[in-house]
């Protein structure tokens, strides 16, 4: 458990001293005798615990830019309000240090977003509104900073980068909620196609290139396009004539991902084998392709299909979860 607090030094003794109040039993339970790393809290956290025991990318979460973002996750995931509700509610109250604390709490809602505070603070909302719209905002952001690590499998702890985030977005299809500043960023262009001059405001190269928005798109495109066609000619013939779907994009993608089995980095994108694939000297599509390591790839082809999967686990397996990845990440659509 970590909390945000104001530390109190007593330079005679050499001590500093931390007022937890009503955190302090949970903070103690929590320690079972184990050490305190001390160190500078980051930006924009609020008093009180953070939630999960890590702390949030407080860079990202104190960047105000990003404040449309987090409220247009909202919209495009409505459900999540939900679960914010819940996550705030885990919290203590965030007014600690503006008089005593009261041992009930609930959540407030700021601008439509929830706050913790005691009763007592609850009552007096109305005294510190200009501070509650910033632990509002602040709630927001750490809510999907979390729920974006979660999705994107980073450990706890980690700092979540700009480069992620837009990552993230990407992997949605909702860069367009990017402001242009922040797009600008992530593309390292200038923050405007305008440059100053001696003789006044001059266009720049960077007018000629498409909107920050566009570029970000056209940028986050999917890697294949999978067409659907619910009647097929074929399937009224006696015997189609089989095709191979090829996608050396596809394949580019699955090279680009960590090893299946052991997370390595360096794969091949290896085509299934058996269970009905690969037969007849011929090799599967290309969408049935799963990244394995050069010393994994070697090894399902030399020592068999039925030991390797004893041992590594189904290759039917592993394709679903390259399969969900990339339909995730965007990268078939």
């Amino acid at each position: 458990m970590q909390v945000v607090a104001t530390p109190i030094p007593v330079n005679e003794l050499g001590v500093l001293m931390v007022k937890l109040g009503q955190h302090l039993p949970g903070f103690v339970r929590a320690l079972a005798g184990g050490r305190v790393l001390v160190g500078m809290a980051p930006d924009g956290l609020p008093v009180g615990p953070v939630v999960g025991g890590t702390a949030p990318a407080a860079g990202l979460q104190a960047d105000r830019r990003l404040d449309p973002v987090w409220r247009g996750l909202l919209e495009v995931f409505p459900m999540q309000r939900l679960a914010l509700d819940a996550w705030v509610a885990r919290l203590g109250c965030q007014l600690p240090g503006e008089g005593e604390c009261h041992p009930q709490l609930t959540n407030v809602i700021v601008e439509g977003i929830p706050v913790r505070l005691c009763w007592i603070h609850a009552h007096e909302s109305g005294q510190h509104i200009e501070a509650l719209t910033k632990l509002a905002q602040g709630n927001l952001a750490a809510f999907w900073l979390e729920v974006i690590r979660i999705a994107l499998g980073l450990p706890a702890g980690h700092r979540l980068s700009l480069p992620e985030l837009c990552w993230y977005l990407a992997s949605i299809q909702q860069t367009g909620l990017l402001p242009d500043s922040v797009s600008r960023q992530v593309l390292a262009r200038p923050a405007s196609s305008l440059r100053h001059t001696g003789q006044g405001w001059t266009d720049t190269d960077d007018l000629y290139l498409p909107h920050p928005g566009e570029q970000l798109q056209a940028l986050a495109k999917p890697v294949a396009k999978l067409v659907v066609d619910a009647d097929p000619p074929a399937r009224y013939l006696g015997k189609p004539k089989p095709k191979y779907w090829a996608c050396r994009a596809y394949l580019d993608y699955v090279k680009g991902l960590p090893c299946c089995v052991c997370g390595a980095q360096g794969v091949d994108p290896h085509h299934l084998i058996s269970h009905g694939q690969g037969k007849m000297g011929g090799k599967a599509h290309d969408l049935f392709a799963i990244p394995l390591c050069r010393r994994h790839h070697d090894a399902l082809h030399r020592g068999g299909v039925a030991s390797w999967e004893r041992e590594h686990g189904s290759q039917l397996e592993h394709l679903l979860r390259t399969l969900d990845r990339a339909m995730k990440e965007g990268a078939l659509a």
